[in-house]
């Protein structure tokens, strides 16, 4: 196992929108685990050989050659590298609002795996300009190579979906689950209907798709909505939850707390105290 890291030290203020922990690349034997609650940052990693696991807020996806993933800030996760075939990847952990605001404005913040995306100059050249720099120079320098990334992410997630690359079936899916952000979730069975595809079928041409299944596809964006109605509206946190569809005002604060780290109340509040 080694690591060629770089360890960015700041004194910037703590609300600063922008500011990069380490970045570096892994060359990964078959213990490499890395597992943390309540994460303070945002992985951004991208594996240039060998596959693993990854497990975020209780989902399992399987990085391998040629991908990218992103672990959200607040989650409780874990990731590690396969004993047989182990990683070689590169990586920045960053934390700050504008990384949250960057993924909801390119409509990345619901995926967590991109699969075989060809970013590896993208997350080295980043890796160079943040190695040529003065640690100080790295407020400047780190947003610019994120921003970079999730350009990359986004315009090739759409060059992708252009090419029709993305099954019809998922797609078709996508679009109805959009629409039913507000409300009760649709059962199983109305999304099989609507794609005419068996429950296993359904699940599985999806999470093919969008790296998630129908269900927790809906559940990240009714969080995504949660969190923009928290911050721009006066509703009551029992009306947020109801109009999402959520009939139990605690399971939607649990589930909240669990998927953002705070609950909805500390969430609304958060630059306020």
């Amino acid at each position: 196992m080694y690591e060629d890291m770089i360890i960015f030290s700041s004194t910037l203020p703590g609300d600063y929108p922008f500011r990069i922990a380490a970045a570096g690349s892994s060359y990964c034997d078959g213990s490499y685990r890395i597992k943390r609650h309540n994460s303070s940052v945002y992985v951004f990693e991208y594996v240039e050989s060998g596959s693993g696991y990854l497990r975020i807020d209780g989902n399992e996806f399987r990085p391998e050659t040629g991908d990218v993933y992103i672990v959200p800030y607040g989650s409780d996760h874990e990731y590690g590298s396969s004993r047989d075939n182990p990683w070689v990847k590169h990586w920045f952990n960053v934390s700050g609002r504008l990384v949250g605001e960057l993924l909801d404005m390119y409509k990345l913040k619901t995926t967590y795996l991109f699969k075989q995306y060809p970013l590896k100059t993208v997350f080295l050249d980043g890796l160079r300009k943040l190695a040529e720099q003065q640690p100080e120079a790295s407020a400047l320098i780190g947003p610019r190579v994120i921003m970079d990334i999730i350009l990359h992410l986004a315009a090739h997630r759409d060059y992708l979906q252009e090419k029709i690359l993305l099954s019809p079936a998922a797609k078709k899916l996508q679009s109805f689950l959009d629409c039913r952000v507000f409300g009760r979730p649709p059962a199983l069975d109305d999304m099989c209907a609507e794609i005419t595809l068996s429950p296993a079928q359904t699940n599985r041409v999806f999470k093919n798709s969008f790296g998630q299944t129908p269900y927790q596809y809906l559940l990240n964006l009714k969080m995504a909505a949660a969190r923009e109605l928290l911050d721009t509206s006066v509703r009551s946190i029992r009306e947020i939850a109801f109009s999402l569809g959520f009939t139990d005002e605690y399971y939607f604060s649990n589930l909240f707390k669990k998927k953002t780290g705070l609950s909805p109340r500390n969430y609304r509040y958060r630059d306020r105290t």
